[in-house]
């Protein structure tokens, strides 16, 4: 059960969502690896054992959520989050694409007319590559679009599901719209 309910707490403090304090601040745990191990840390400390690390707890129930209807554990957590007076911000999942040439950039500068074996300059080069991540971005914004189009028609995630059961309403984030991150 305990490494249920971890993997049901990675779930709602980690993927994008936000969990917010009564003073409204957030309440960070780290990011997905960082809130695996956290959560590993809390568990070992309270069995007075190193039976966990955070490969029990990455991902959350990714692999179980296909098998088990999850919404009792989520309204665990959520009954024990509300009545201490925190909040939950639903984030729907998105894939983001990180161009890291201006980091590589200022670790090596290039040169000043760098040119390849086959005679290109450096400045062609960058021009394709800049075409082919537009491409990849408008690829991706198709995707997202559509997967938020078939998610408004779904029944809400059983995260949501649960949040609503305990709190009432439906979560800040939820349905997602267009454009959210």
């Amino acid at each position: 059960m305990q490494e249920l309910g971890g993997q049901g707490l990675w779930d709602i403090f980690s993927e994008n969502h936000d969990v917010l304090g009564p003073d409204g601040r957030l309440v960070d745990i780290g990011s997905c690896r960082g809130a695996s191990g956290f959560l590993a840390d809390c568990l070992n400390r309270q069995s007075g054992s190193q039976e966990y690390d955070y490969m029990d707890f990455y991902m959350g129930t990714t692999w179980l959520s296909r098998r088990a209807d999850l919404t009792p554990v989520y309204r665990l957590i959520f009954r024990r989050l509300k009545a201490r007076g925190y909040d939950w911000t639903y984030y729907f999942p998105r894939l983001a694409l990180i161009d890291m040439r201006s980091l590589r950039d200022t670790l090596h500068p290039p040169e000043e007319q760098a040119w390849d074996q086959t005679g290109h300059a450096q400045e062609e080069d960058d021009a394709e590559h800049e075409r082919a991540l537009d491409e990849l971005r408008e690829s991706l914004e198709t995707a997202h679009i559509e997967a938020v189009t078939a998610a408004r028609q779904q029944p809400p995630p059983p995260t949501v599901q649960a949040y609503q059961s305990v709190y009432g309403h439906v979560p800040v984030g939820w349905p997602p719209t267009i454009g959210s991150t």
